[in-house]
Parts: C-alpha cells; structure tokens; sequence
C-alpha cells in the first residue's frame, strides 16, 4: 500500500516518526517540543476516550491487545465498518484549541 516505506530493524515506525516531526509538522506550521509522531496517536486516543467510545474499539483502532485471552486469542479483529461507525464517526475535534497547538 505504501511502496516509500522503508522497513528499519523495528519495523516501519522510526522513518514514519522522523518524516512526520521532521518535515509534516514544520510544514503545516506546529512543530514544538510537545508535538510529535506519538503525540498524535495520544490525542487521538484522547479523543475516543472524551467521546465515550467502548474501549474495545479504542483498542482495536489504536492497535492494542485487548488484555483478554477471549478476546484476543479466540476472536477475531472487529470488522472494520464497525470500527468506523462506532468509533471515527464519533471523533470530535470541535473544542480543540488549535493555538494551544502551535506553543
């Protein structure tokens, strides 16, 4: 799906992370000490818990295990147009305060 990525020794993470604070967040005029590649999953993260979103869902959108043998050894992922409606619908970015962004 995305050819450029280079694969590094951990996996595809530290280009993304190095392309993303290096170049992204300069470029759409953000870029601080407190804004960074992880930052971006924890607002994220952040977000679906503001919404009430049902933690399996935050887990499966963010990639965790869902810290349950039933769950994560027996079923499978949550299809992903449940993962859409009941959780990116639900994303809410109104309140967000965009200046606080750029300190």
């Amino acid at each position: 799906m995305f050819p450029d990525l280079i694969l590094a020794r951990d996996g595809y993470g530290k280009y993304i992370s190095r392309w993303f604070n290096e170049s992204y967040l300069v470029k759409v005029g953000v870029k601080n000490k407190k804004n960074n590649f992880h930052s971006l999953r924890s607002n994220f993260t952040d977000n679906l818990k503001q919404q009430l979103i049902d933690e399996k869902i935050t887990a499966e959108l963010t990639g965790h295990s869902e810290a349950g043998i039933s769950y994560d050894r027996y079923a499978k992922p949550v299809h992903v147009e449940m993962l859409y409606q009941q959780g990116i619908l639900k994303l809410n970015y109104k309140n967000i305060n965009w200046l606080d962004l750029k300190k």
